[in-house]
């Protein structure tokens, strides 16, 4: 693990830059993963809300 202001020592622009664009993309199924799981959440509690209304 490095510190903030430390930079690998195999670091270039272009290792820099290719590992900038595998962390974004791993952000990007993290981020589209999560909004599954909140669309998820509304569909169960909104059901769970319909059966509760039904008795």
């Amino acid at each position: 693990m490095y510190m903030s202001n430390q930079m690998p020592k195999n670091a270039t622009p272009q290792t820099s830059a290719k590992d900038l664009a595998t962390n974004t993309a791993k952000l990007d199924e993290i981020k589209y993963q999560n909004e599954l799981s909140k669309q998820n959440i509304k569909k169960v509690e909104n059901e769970n809300s319909l059966m509760i209304r039904k008795h």
